[in-house]
């Protein structure tokens, strides 16, 4: 596996997200978490699909490239869900990730979700649509 027992890098996790560590330490990969604040997460309405969670992961990785070391590895996401052709992203409040769970509740669902690994000497990125 790239990531786990790899002595070249040390892991960077750039998320606060509870899934996104327990899918890391299921893994058996050792990680640290650094998050820089306040990243926008706008983007172009042209994006359509997984173009979206791609854009957001490498928007934020761009947002670490002036502070990762040459022995760290960044790994930033950014996760959407496509209903009844909307885009839903993160809630901004408890009401709306309410009104979200509502919408989904009993509906079929896109889970799109962009990631991107970076170094100081290279930058790769995928989705997965579930």
């Amino acid at each position: 596996m790239l990531l786990a027992g790899n002595p070249k890098y040390k892991i960077i996790l750039a998320s606060n997200s509870p899934r996104r560590k327990e899918l890391l330490s299921g893994l058996g990969i050792e990680y640290t978490v650094k998050v820089i604040p306040d990243i926008d997460e706008s983007f172009p309405e042209t994006l359509k699909g997984e173009e979206i969670p791609l854009y957001i992961a490498r928007k934020k990785a761009d947002a670490y490239k002036p502070v990762i070391r040459p022995d760290e590895l960044v790994i930033t996401a950014d996760t959407i869900v496509r209903i009844d052709g909307e885009t839903i992203g993160k809630p901004a409040d408890e009401a709306d990730a309410i009104r979200m769970l509502q919408k989904l509740s009993g509906k079929t669902h896109q889970v799109i979700t962009g990631v991107c690994l970076t170094t100081t000497d290279w930058q790769r990125s995928f989705s997965t649509l579930t």
